[in-house]
């Protein structure tokens, strides 16, 4: 504590007297929003520490097992973190807690970087809270272009149910994006709307279509049908992105 103690946070703790419970609360506040930072760097820290070795690796699939509290950053096991949050001494008392584990994953999606073109965009309020907390939703959620798309759709249409469609589009286009990331190593959707990957966006198209290359059909038609549509919008959104100059466009 005292190598910190020029930081005003360490410097409130300090003022608390020793044993208060107060201060203990300060603290582990301290270090949850530590750990929290660290995610960013596919660190996982939970508040509670598996003992066996195979589930504290620190990599992106076991990262989709943890979650966030948005209101104190504690990391938590997804199937945990609603029942924290019922004793979450950071949890206003009239918050509505119907959804915390995407409360969660927005917080890890609005990054420094990109939290200026989140908070223009509709989804932040109307999509994202509704939307279930998985590995599609985290993607989607976290990519720019598809933002940009699903946030022009949203724009376009008026239908009272739109919002459940861009949740379905946001997630399709994650679904798409996690298959790219796990074969080729795209990360983003920018970066595979490069010619060169072309191949392998079809490829990655397929796989989350149910293609079966023997009988050649699908289990997932109606998704292989309107997939070409939803990726020239994507296309388009990138393009709008790029003009823009976006600072996170050029990553």
């Amino acid at each position: 504590m005292t190598k910190h103690e020029k930081e005003d946070s360490v410097r409130e703790i300090m003022q608390v007297p020793k044993g208060d419970k107060k201060r203990k609360q300060m603290i582990n506040l301290l270090r949850k929003e530590g750990n929290f930072t660290l995610l960013d760097e596919n660190k996982i820290r939970p508040v509670q520490r598996s003992i066996h070795k195979d589930e504290r690796q620190e990599d992106n699939e076991v990262a989709q097992e943890f979650m966030p509290c948005p209101y104190c950053k504690g990391i938590y096991r997804l199937t945990t973190v609603r029942k924290h949050s019922k004793t979450c001494l950071y949890c206003p008392q009239n918050e509505e807690k119907s959804n915390i584990a995407s409360e969660g994953q927005n917080s890890l999606v609005f990054k420094a970087s990109r939290v200026l073109f989140l908070d223009k965009l509709r989804l932040k309020n109307e999509v994202f809270p509704n939307m279930h907390a998985d590995r599609a939703s985290f993607y989607g959620k976290n990519d720019p272009v598809i933002c940009q798309y699903a946030e022009d759709y949203l724009r376009k249409h008026k239908r009272p149910h739109i919002k459940n469609a861009v949740s379905n589009k946001i997630r399709e286009l994650g679904r798409l994006l996690t298959s790219l990331e796990e074969i080729y190593g795209l990360n983003t959707m920018l970066q595979a709307m490069n010619t060169k990957h072309f191949d392998k966006v079809v490829h990655a198209a397929q796989i989350i279509s149910g293609y079966d290359a023997t009988s050649k059909t699908f289990q997932a038609p109606s998704l292989a049908l309107h997939m070409k549509t939803i990726l020239l919008a994507a296309c388009l959104a990138a393009k709008t992105i790029l003009l823009k100059q976006e600072p996170f466009a050029s990553r």
